[in-house]
């Protein structure tokens, strides 16, 4: 049986070389543990960066092992030049590694179609022996409220503990985001498009 043709995925050479300056690291030790067979080849890495392409495993699998969103190594954020002119030169030199770690990728990820607030909540009551029928029976103010209240309380245990994100940025009053969120939200008005796009 001939081998299946894995989907490729675009490979930015700079951007993955920028990763690597960063967490000080080459492609021979990110390869290293393939003896335990763990991981990809330095031949299978070079060949993407010659390419410009890899399998989503690859990428995948690099992400996790550099703590930096998949999306960063696929070059998608980036301003073109022909979009930006003359900006465009200093708004990708503010696009660090350091701005995009994996916790990006997980933050945009489906679990079983839902979100990840919309499963945060759901683990949280099911932890507890609380079913999401029931949290979904509560209108909508008492949700919201239900919500609010949550947040506070995980907000401030958290900034009893940590100091940054993982973006090294300072936990307060980044961490206020998502409580401002749930207190202005508004089912009646559309959401806004998300401007990492």
């Amino acid at each position: 049986m001939a081998n299946k043709e894995k989907k490729k995925c675009p490979f930015n050479k700079e951007r993955f070389n920028q990763v690597l300056k960063y967490r000080k690291t080459n492609i021979k030790e990110l390869c290293s543990d393939l003896s335990q067979g763990n991981g990809y080849s330095v031949k299978t890495i070079s060949r993407a960066l010659k390419s410009g392409y890899a399998s989503f495993e690859v990428v995948e699998w690099l992400s996790e092992k550099l703590d930096i969103d998949p999306e960063f190594i696929m070059g998608k954020y980036w301003y073109d030049p022909q979009k930006y002119g003359e900006k465009a030169e200093m708004l990708n030199s503010c696009i660090k590694p350091e701005r995009f770690p994996y916790i990006k990728k997980l933050q945009r990820d489906k679990t079983d179609g839902k979100f990840l607030y919309d499963k945060y909540i759901e683990n949280i009551l099911v932890i507890h022996d609380i079913s999401y029928k029931q949290y979904e029976m509560l209108d909508f103010d008492t949700r919201k409220q239900f919500q609010l209240e949550i947040e506070d309380v995980i907000t401030n245990v958290l900034m009893k503990y940590f100091t940054h994100n993982a973006m090294g940025d300072e936990l307060y009053p980044v961490i206020l985001g998502l409580y401002a969120q749930i207190d202005s939200y508004d089912p009646n008005e559309p959401d806004e498009p998300d401007d990492l796009e």
